[in-house]
């Protein structure tokens, strides 16, 4: 197990990386933090893991959280039954948390079985 300090230390690390990312990318800062959070919580309920795995993970969630809230959010919006007059800014931080939460079990494995769909229905 790694000590405490490693471990704060790698986080601190990652969302300072991830925060000048965000800036050099066109990245919104504060969408990768919030998607890094969501990263970070779901890995309190999956096996334990080597400390790069965890903190690649968890950047990775990050990334599929900035680059998918924007969208996602604008969307729940156009939903009915959504509350009418729900601001697009304050809308996209808890969905990049929860894209963030399901980014590693839930989005990836369905990006690959849906590209897997679709190869095996153009070879055929």
């Amino acid at each position: 197990m790694a000590e405490p300090a490693t471990s704060t230390a790698a986080v601190f690390a990652s969302a300072l990386g991830l925060t000048v990312f965000g800036v050099a990318t066109g990245l919104h800062p504060s969408l990768l933090i919030a998607g890094l959070a969501g990263g970070l919580w779901a890995l309190f309920y999956g096996e334990p893991q080597p400390l790069l795995k965890r903190c690649l993970s968890a950047v990775m969630s990050a990334l599929v959280a900035a680059w998918l809230a924007p969208v996602t959010a604008y969307s729940v919006q156009e939903l009915p039954g959504a509350p009418p007059g729900l601001p697009l800014d304050v809308l996209q931080f808890p969905v990049a948390l929860v894209i963030g939460f399901l980014a590693m079990a839930i989005v990836g494995p369905g990006l690959m079985l849906l590209s897997r769909k679709k190869l095996d229905e153009a070879v055929k």
